[in-house]
């Protein structure tokens, strides 16, 4: 929410995007999203190491959850931004691009 104004055009780019999907398409997807299976286990049991980008304003994924899952992997790699909510790759672009980079140079 704090950041609706800064981020305007990506919100219109959205409800473009949004406009050109068919109902059955996303009624399908907020289906798939809210019946997934919980795949906690693969975080335990992977061999590689897991970039988390948690928002410290995130409503679907409260931080207490985040920071539960962050302890999951054997190797984690956790990034917290302040004031910003779910959508990271737009609240906190420039950011969320270096956390990126410097998880692919560590992984590759």
């Amino acid at each position: 929410m704090r950041n609706r104004k800064n981020l305007q055009e990506e919100i219109q780019m959205m409800i473009e995007t949004t406009k050109n999907t068919s109902m059955q398409s996303i009624i399908e997807t907020t289906k798939a999203m809210r019946d997934r299976k919980e795949r906690i286990d693969v975080l335990k049991k992977t061999e590689v190491p897991v970039l988390f980008i948690v928002g410290k304003d995130d409503g679907p994924v409260p931080l207490e959850k985040s920071l539960e899952q962050c302890y999951l992997p054997k190797h984690s790699v956790v990034h917290f931004f302040s004031e910003c909510g779910h959508m990271g790759m737009f609240e906190k672009r420039e950011e969320t691009l270096k956390a990126v980079e410097k998880y692919l140079e560590l992984c590759f």
